[in-house]
């Protein structure tokens, strides 16, 4: 037992110090060694002779160098990660700070607000302090943020008052003339459903798996417990010593799940603050990235994101109006539900009214409490919920500056109640992901909103909304009766669809953000035989939504049928024009041109830069876009005279040439006007084969209309 003293791991821990610092100084050779060493396994294993491994394993390295290169070069300007170095804070704070601040009720625009530039550390770090307090403490005006509720809820989603909710007999617990019939329905949802139960233990194999796919340089809390000392467990995962050290942090790890309680430095975060202006840090406009022990992290992305959502998943309890934090789904597949929205209204020439809007700090107002009830509801046991629960109850928040980790932090206990689970833990996408699934359940109690449907009624299709995280849109249309829904009935129905969300959002401990909320009125206008969609002139329809407890209402923005608006890195148009997204990527090109412009390497870097770089930053949204030869060759013109000029071959080269296949002589660049084709009818495939999909079934109601208005039209 003498090599595990005290003094023996002091001096081994100094070895290792020194050890790191010599082979830092020494990287070159160590680098070469173990290449060698990799490929004489390789060979050995006869896989390639020694040589020919060599030289793979050297191509690998000037990929991987390359690579990382490229990013620097077409990566934009970003703040350091060592610390805001300064921030600006009001001269004279506000009579309503901007996040307690109520929407603008006026049309005037507000008098600017006077900045000053604070350099001081100490002053810096106590501005930040107070400032995430705050942010932290927005729901407390919410129903479940304060007493008698708060008191009832508990922290973790296992008082008495949650078992009442699971069981749906909650009534006499609660004031039912003082809450609100959106609050009531919420709970409903959380009733606790007959699915088989999750395991709160995570098994050896998935705690090894869980730490091999997490990419080593992911920032986690500077505790001493860095990601690369688990990772050093599984290069030498032959290794006796190794192995059983890495047994020992699993069996931590189970031991936290049989105490139900989190340990103590798994109840402490480092909060890093990002400018979303890059160079213009002001105080209310820095994005709180929390940073927390990597076992802890690791637990809660087994249980929730790995486990939680694809038990729910298995079982079809999440609906299909949610394409955020769940497998398969992505934010093109979103963008394409509501592009095929807007067709189906234009092809069948029904009414249709869309309310867009945007949860404010999502992850930063989720009363987990409530989400961890849902979490239960379905499956999960209860000591996963009261680790997490308690962990966010008791964390301690500390703030990194430039000069290092703050020596005081913020907390429940000094600063009342918090809430929010944080951008940054594990479990924050899934908790907010059930939150938005029992609301849109709530939501669908109430009324449904948008309904799709075949001429002849074989395929149809009910939806209240689309939604990719934070981000929904809402609808209503009117395909239901015979005659057309005027505008002011259209506008009637969407504002109470958009009021109904505003407070169910509200009851949760979130909240719309009324001046990032938008809507659109489609309603149509018939002059000899042809339709046209009406303006807002004609409309004359107007939205005004109440926000949270406060009974003012707020204009909510009317754009344009015409106007495009930006949506999951696409601008759309309802009228299905594509001069805005033309454009958006023509400045898109340039910019990754005007990169290219100035590279200075050899080709085979340039073709790399033009394949890795270029091609998937300009094919994201192509497969939902419609863009003509003359658009494309616009987007392109540039970014091809310079991928050709870095190529060294001259910038008016033949574009037949330039983009035929290499087999026929051409240089095999790839044109832009090829991609929306193969990707179109590959996202409509896969749309097609799941006929369950809410793309696909808005999808078959769509194609069926188009075949009766192509076949019914004379020739």
């Amino acid at each position: 037992m003498a090599e595990f003293t005290i003094a023996n791991i002091q001096e081994r821990l100094a070895d290792a110090d020194r050890a790191n610092k010599q082979a830092k100084d020494n990287t070159v050779n160590l680098q070469q060694t173990f290449l060698r060493a990799q490929a004489q396994t390789m060979a050995s294993s006869g896989q390639l002779s020694e040589a020919a491994a060599i030289k793979s394993l050297k191509h690998h390295e000037a990929m991987k160098r390359a690579h990382q290169q490229l990013r620097n070069l077409m990566s934009r300007s970003k703040q350091g990660s060592g610390g805001l170095a300064m921030i600006k804070v009001p001269v004279k704070p506000p009579s309503a700070t901007p996040i307690e601040a109520q929407e603008p009720l006026a049309q005037q625009p507000p008098p600017p607000i006077e900045y000053r530039v604070v350099l001081d550390s100490q002053e810096i770090e106590s501005a930040l302090l107070v400032h995430n307090a705050k942010h932290y403490g927005q729901a407390k005006k919410t129903p479940f943020g304060h007493a008698p509720l708060y008191d009832l809820l508990g922290t973790d989603g296992t008082s008495d008052f949650c078992k009442q909710v699971l069981d749906g007999n909650y009534d006499s617990a609660i004031d039912l003339d003082s809450t609100s019939q959106e609050l009531r329905l919420m709970l409903d949802q959380l009733k606790r459903k007959e699915l088989p139960p999750i395991s709160a233990n995570i098994q050896y194999s998935d705690f090894v798996q869980g730490l091999r796919s997490w990419p080593e340089k992911t920032s986690i809390l500077p505790s001493g417990r860095h990601l690369g000392h688990y990772k050093s467990l599984l290069v030498k995962s032959d290794d006796a010593k190794s192995t059983k050290l890495l047994k020992t942090h699993h069996q931590m790890t189970l031991l936290v799940v049989l105490r139900a309680r989190p340990y103590e430095r798994w109840c402490r975060d480092l909060e890093v603050m990002l400018e979303k202006e890059p160079g213009n840090p002001l105080l209310h406009r820095l994005r709180i990235i929390c940073l927390y022990e990597a076992d802890y992290n690791l637990y809660l992305k087994q249980m929730w994101a790995k486990r939680a959502v694809r038990h729910a998943e298995d079982h079809n309890c999440l609906g299909n109006e949610q394409g955020g934090s769940r497998p398969n789904r992505s934010a093109i597949n979103v963008a394409n539900m509501k592009a095929l929205t807007y067709a189906f209204a234009r092809l069948s020439k029904t009414g249709l009214g869309t309310f867009n809007n945007d949860a404010k700090s999502c992850f930063d107002r989720i009363m987990a409490a409530i989400a961890l009830i849902y979490c239960i509801a379905l499956g999960m046991p209860d000591a996963p919920c009261q680790i997490h629960g308690q962990a966010i109850s008791k964390m301690k928040h500390y703030v990194k500056t430039l000069q290092g980790t703050s020596q005081n932090y913020y907390s429940n206990a000094l600063n009342g109640q918090l809430f929010g689970s944080g951008q940054g833990r594990g479990g924050s996408p899934s908790l907010w992901f059930f939150m938005w699934v029992a609301l849109a359940a709530a939501l669908r109690k109430i009324m449904v909103g948008m309904t799709f449907h075949s001429p002849d009624g074989t395929h149809k299709l009910e939806r209240n909304q689309d939604a990719f995280v934070e981000i929904t849109t809402g609808g209503i249309n009117d395909t239901k009766g015979i005659e057309p829904t005027t505008p002011a009935e259209l506008a009637q129905q969407l504002h109470k669809v958009a009021q109904h969300w505003e407070k169910l959002l509200f009851a949760s401990g979130g909240r719309l953000e009324l001046k990032k909320c938008f809507y659109y009125i489609i309603c149509w206008k018939w002059t000899n035989g042809i339709a046209s969609m009406m303006t807002n002139a004609k409309l004359a329809t107007n939205i005004a939504l109440t926000c949270g407890n406060n009974a003012t209402t707020t204009p909510i923005e009317h754009k344009e049928v015409t106007e495009a608006h930006k949506t999951l890195g696409t601008l759309m148009c309802p009228t299905g024009d594509m001069i805005a997204e033309a454009n958006y990527l023509k400045n898109k090109a340039a910019t990754i041109a005007g990169r290219i412009e100035v590279y200075q390497g050899p080709k085979w870097k340039a073709k790399l830069l033009y394949s890795s770089r270029y091609l998937p930053s300009m094919k994201y949204s192509l497969p939902i876009t419609t863009l003509s030869r003359k658009q494309v060759d616009q987007i392109q013109a540039r970014p091809t005279k310079a991928i050709l000029s870095s190529l060294g071959i001259n910038r008016m080269f033949p574009r037949a040439v330039a983009f035929g296949p290499p087999q026929y002589g051409g240089l095999g660049l790839q044109h832009l006007l090829t991609k929306p084709g193969t990707s179109q009818v590959a996202l409509i495939i896969s749309h097609l084969r799941e006929p369950f999909s809410d793309n696909g079934s808005t999808l078959r109601t769509k194609s069926s209309h188009g075949y009766l208005l192509f076949y019914s039209s004379p020739l």
